[in-house]
């Protein structure tokens, strides 16, 4: 489901960046696109990720904000450990102006 990063804005939010950092095939994840993430730490709101072909973007699940998710919340009640790996969803691609420029909003299916 990924496309280049034109394609991958459709509904997303832009928060000012004006390039992200694609693969090397210009592709970025497309929102709804399931991928294999590891845990890479745990924060008062949830989790960062590292998300397997994508290492240059960053990439978390907020189980605050989305608590009310079916899926998130099944995973609030135990938050899988750090170097967990694990498949969760596109939720939003957010543009940025700093580094990383691309950040991925992740949901659990």
């Amino acid at each position: 489901m990924g496309g280049t990063i034109a394609e991958a804005t459709e509904g997303t939010e832009a928060t000012g960046a004006t390039g992200a950092e694609p693969r090397p095939d210009g592709t970025v994840p497309g929102v709804g696109e399931v991928l294999l993430v590891t845990v890479t730490s745990h924060q008062p709101w949830g989790i960062t990720a590292r998300v397997r072909g994508y290492e240059h973007l960053g990439a978390s699940l907020d189980v605050i904000r989305r608590g009310h998710e079916p899926g998130v919340r099944r995973l609030a009640r135990a938050l899988p450990a750090v170097g967990s790996t694990l498949e969760l969803t596109v939720g939003r691609v957010h543009h940025r102006d700093r580094a990383p420029r691309v950040w991925l909003d992740l949901t659990a299916p």
